[in-house]
Parts: structure tokens; sequence; C-alpha cells
């Protein structure tokens, strides 16, 4: 063993070289060094791993840096099957797209996708030591002006196989801009989104991530036009209070491993955010459940702030983890991150169905990302042998479907011209598991409440709205109410069930050791994906 150990670390030292030399050669040197003292994430250490089993000690954990017409940098074959190949590093995957307009983008995407579900296995082993930026691409480090919009695979697919899919008049023009020019105007864009209630903060171990990172970055709707009216003050807020009007703000915490620093880390991003609002320290109202605590916005435009009790090792996890492809975007105040999945969603303003990362509140969510122009797109579907739904009928049960059920009836929405706006509003309640218009858009993987919101908003209106449906157990009060143990304050409730409660600590989010890779907290099965949408 003594001998293994010595040659596992003259090897490790080897392809530490080859990295950094690797990192050189493909301009990958934009990434930042350690986002601060708070991290306890060091770059130094996660460059190389080797995997604890004795069959596959010296496995290159970084190997996907390799292209696929070089020889160096493999180990073994157990080490191929463990770290698929790439054609490219996946941070220059905008860059890759670009030199290969005629391709369709989801071949393109293969090789990635197969890199992603090993990171999403090597998650899950506590033992991993990954790359903190492994897989991510830093979208504002010179390739942004290469980030286009592609059409050739709607092109070139079956048609048939699309869900929910866009107008016309909503698609984007091929090669045109996807994104936002720079990262000025992301800033822009996002402190328009956030109403500036972010000003100021420290983003140490900490991004905003999913649509509230997402959104900023987009190009600006052809079928949104408020540029040049005189009635529009602040352009931004304007633009994203009509897209996005019910969108709250999720904020991950990455890097840290105490979960006393983690609960102290909350309650600063709370008062900074309390401050931007004109309120006074520890006076606004804070919801605590089991998997997140929200700081709820004390009126209307303020958006909800939502804060997930979970501790992730990196902002790589946080982005592997996620379901929804055009999700996979996080903001840590200096630069936006994605990966090859999320760039492929993006750039064909399409999300591509994976059953592997189905959660209880999947289709929830692509329908929300239909509302932003993504469609989706599922190889498999067959609509011949599709039931056919009467969206007419005036039946609540529409409101139960579930997986591809769910996506056929939300189509048959989109698409039907209702004779009145009275049947259009029925039937988009139908999709709508918040029983009202006036809540956050759709229940998201960590959130164990449907909160309200919109012009009559109030801190009281949220209350009452929680006590009178909650499902799961719950802590209204301030800040250091629901967090410290202490206090007497600190009580949990629930209106019928009280064999579930919340511990009066704060406790996160753990991964279950029997899980095969990182995804939703209640992650589903595909066997009933098509039950009830098939004959």
């Amino acid at each position: 063993m003594g001998r293994f150990r010595r040659f596992a670390k003259a090897l490790r030292h080897k392809f530490s070289q080859r990295f950094n030399d690797t990192q050189s050669t493909l301009g990958t040197s934009s990434y930042p060094s350690a986002q601060s003292s708070r991290s306890t994430q060091s770059t130094e250490t996660a460059e190389v791993a080797t995997s604890d089993d004795s069959e596959h000690h010296g496995v290159n954990h970084l190997r996907h840096f390799r292209t696929s017409d070089s020889s160096e940098g493999t180990t073994s074959t157990e080490d191929a099957e463990s770290s698929p190949s790439l054609p490219g590093a996946p941070s220059q995957f905008i860059s890759y797209l670009d030199q290969n307009q005629g391709d369709p983008t989801r071949a393109l995407l293969q090789p990635y996708l197969g890199y992603e579900k090993w990171l999403r296995h090597e998650f899950v082993n506590p033992d991993a030591e990954i790359d903190c930026y492994s897989n991510l691409v830093p979208v504002f480090n010179g390739q942004e002006s290469l980030f286009k919009i592609r059409t050739i695979d709607y092109l070139l697919a079956d048609k048939s196989r699309y869900l929910m899919p866009l107008q016309d008049h909503q698609r984007e023009e091929n090669n045109s801009l996807a994104i936002v020019e720079s990262l000025e105007k992301y800033q822009c864009n996002f402190d328009g989104f956030t109403r500036g209630i972010l000003a100021g903060l420290d983003w140490s171990n900490i991004v905003v991530a999913g649509s509230s990172a997402l959104l900023p970055l987009l190009s600006r709707r052809k079928d949104v036009d408020i540029e040049g009216d005189p009635a529009v003050e602040k352009p931004a807020e304007t633009y994203y209070q009509i897209t996005a009007s019910t969108s709250d703000i999720d904020i991950f915490l990455y890097g840290i491993d105490d979960e006393e620093a983690a609960v102290r880390r909350i309650v600063e991003v709370e008062n900074v955010i309390r401050k931007n609002q004109n309120l006074f320290p520890n006076k606004a109202l804070a919801l605590r459940s089991e998997n997140a605590i929200t700081f709820i916005a004390p009126k209307w435009p303020f958006r909800h702030v939502q804060v997930i009790l979970r501790l992730y090792k990196s902002i790589s996890e946080i982005l592997t983890g996620f379901d929804v492809d055009c999700s996979c975007v996080a903001f840590d105040g200096k630069q936006v991150y994605t990966n090859p999945r999320g760039v492929a969603a993006i750039a064909t303003r399409t999300n591509t169905i994976d059953l592997s990362r189905r959660s209880p509140s999947y289709e929830n969510r692509l329908w929300k990302y239909r509302q932003h122009n993504f469609e989706v797109y599922w190889d498999s579907l067959d609509r011949s042998r599709v039931k056919s739904i009467d969206i007419e009928e005036y039946d609540m049960s529409h409101r139960y479907l579930t997986g591809l059920a769910r996506l056929i009836f939300s189509e048959a929405v989109l698409r039907k011209k209702p004779s009145s706006e009275w049947k259009k509003n029925r039937n988009l309640r139908k999709l709508d598991d918040s029983k009202g218009p006036m809540a956050v858009e759709s229940l998201s993987g960590y959130a164990n409440h449907i909160l309200p919101y919109g012009l009559t908003l109030t801190a009281r209106s949220v209350r009452l709205a929680i006590k009178d449906s909650a499902e799961n157990p719950y802590m209204f009060g301030t800040i250091q109410e629901v967090t410290d143990p202490t206090n007497k304050k600190c009580k949990w409730k629930l209106k019928n069930n009280r064999r579930v409660k919340l511990t009066k600590r704060v406790t996160f989010i753990k991964l279950n050791p029997g899980r095969q890779m990182i995804g939703s907290f209640y992650p589903r099965t595909a066997d009933d994906w098509t039950k009830m949408a098939y004959e």
C-alpha cells in the first residue's frame, strides 16, 4: 500500500501540472480564485481526486478537459468509464457551438450530458474531491458575443415531439444574440428584476440561481415592447413586472460546512435586504419551512426571497442538481455561470425532458418556463397514443394531472382560443397548484408552501394564506424568531397533522447516502410518466 500511495501521489502531481497547462491553453483562467476567506473550498486541493475503491485508484477526475483526439491523460479503461472524454472544455462550450453551427445542438451536447451524469454520481460521494468550477461556463469571459440563438434543432426535428411549442411570433431569429450584450447590462437588468434589494450585499458563499438569475440574462422578448413609452419611468423594472410578475428570488449557500455559520450568513443577508426595503432590523416577517427560509415581501412590487436550506460544496454542485435545463444559471455578484445544458437550452429556447431529474414539481416548472418562451422537447413522445383532453369541460380534476398528461393539458390551454377571458383564466387556474393567480410561480423543488403575491400583497395576507392552506409545518416570525432555538417564539405550526414538526434549531437538507445521483429533494421515478397521457 505504501508503494501504491507514493505512485498515486506522483500521479496526482502529474495530472495537476497537465490541468494547469490545459487551463492556460483553453483560456479557462478567467475563473476567479477562491470566493473569499469564508469559503471552505480550495481550488488547490480540489484539482485532482482519486477514488477510494481499490479497483479505481489513480482515476483522473479532471480528464474531461482532455480533447477527444488526444491520448494524453488516460490511465485505464475504468478511468474512461468514470469520467467521459469531451471534445473540449465545458467552460468553452459557447465557442464550441459557434464553431459547429451546422450541427444540431442536442447532438453536440450529448458528450457533455454524459459528463454531467458522471458528476451527479460523484457529488453523492461525500469523499469525492471535485473542482469547484467543474462543468461551469462563465458567460461573460469573452464568449458572450458568440452566444447566439440556434434554430437548427427545430428545423430538423420531428415537430410532433415538441410540447407547448412557441408560436411563430414568439420565436427568436436565428443567429441573433441569445443574451444581453454585457455584464454591465446584466447587472442593470438584475437590479431591475430584484428592485435593488440586494445592493451592498456581501456575496461570499452565496449565489442567486434559477429564474431570478436566468431572466436578467436573456435578450429582450419580441412579444413585449415597452421601449419608447413615455409612461415607463424605469424600463427594466417595468419589463420584469410584465414578464415575471410573480417570480421570487432564490438564494443558495455553498462552501460552508458549519450549520451555525450558515444560519448567521442567512441573517446577514436578511439584514441587507430589509435595509434596502427601508424596514427596521428584526421587524419584517420571515417564514421557515422544512427546506427554506423565506423573507416575505413587505408589499408589492418587492419579491419574496427564498434561501434554500442546503449546504452545497460549490456552484457546480448547485447547477448540476437543477431539473430544468434553462434554470441552470447562477450569479455570484461578479460573474454569471451556467453549464453546457443551460447554454443549449438558452440558445435553442428549449427544455429537453430528462426523466432521471423528474420531481413532484417538474411539470409545473416546465410550464413556468414556457411562460418565459421556453418550449419543451421529448424525443420519445408518441402523439398517436395521446388521449384527448377536453379543456372546456369544467372539471377541476385536471388539477391533479401529472407527468406527460399535465404537459399535454398545458399545451391544449395555450393552443385554445377561449371565447372569453373568464374561460381562459379558469383553464389557467386548473394548472395552478396555488389555487389563484396571485400566487408566486409554480412550486419549486424546495418550497413547501405557496405564497400569495400581487397588488394587494401584505405580510398579513401571506400569514393568513399559509394558515389556511398549509399542509406542512412552518414557523412565522422575525428572522431572529425563526432561527434562534433559544427564542420562546420559535414555535412550529401546522393546521392538522401534528405528527410532523420542525426542530427549533435550523437544520439543512442532507443527501440520502443511498441516492445514486443528486437532483430534487423529492425525486420521482419515470414509471408513471405516461400513465395518464397514453391510451
